[in-house]
């Protein structure tokens, strides 16, 4: 990742998704902070305790539709530009459409295995600006 600490905010209601994803994370080195939010809503009481430097976010939560759940995570950024990655078990070409034209740096379906794949999706979202 990059040499200052790096935090990295997990909004998912799978525990054991978010446990091997920060695991991943965590291999990565010590560098790496990461905070994990059960719901939507705690995901955004994190955005605005911890401003992450990235977010990943499951779209499938029962409180609040991950879709309402990245509009809300980028109203509480108010111009704060923090890249967004979705890992997620839902595929519609729609929301990734959606999802890109809202700025979402990434869409990964969640496979076995996938969790690298978001690891280095994080990555080159803080190491190469916006496109």
């Amino acid at each position: 990742m990059t040499a200052h600490p790096v935090t990295v905010l997990l909004i998912d209601e799978q525990k054991e998704d978010r446990a091997s994803l920060r695991r991943c994370f965590l291999d990565v080195g010590s560098h790496v902070r990461v905070f994990e939010a059960s719901s939507g809503e705690t995901g955004l009481d994190w955005v605005r305790a911890v401003q992450p430097d990235c977010i990943v976010l499951e779209l499938r939560m029962r409180d609040v539709i991950g879709m309402e759940v990245l509009g809300r995570i980028q109203d509480e950024l108010a111009g704060r530009r923090v890249p967004v990655v979705i890992w997620t078990v839902l595929s519609h070409v729609a929301l990734r459409t959606t999802a890109s034209a809202l700025g979402v740096r990434a869409y990964i379906e969640k496979t076995r295995g996938s969790e690298q794949a978001v690891v280095e999706a994080v990555r080159e979202c803080l190491t190469s600006p916006a496109g």
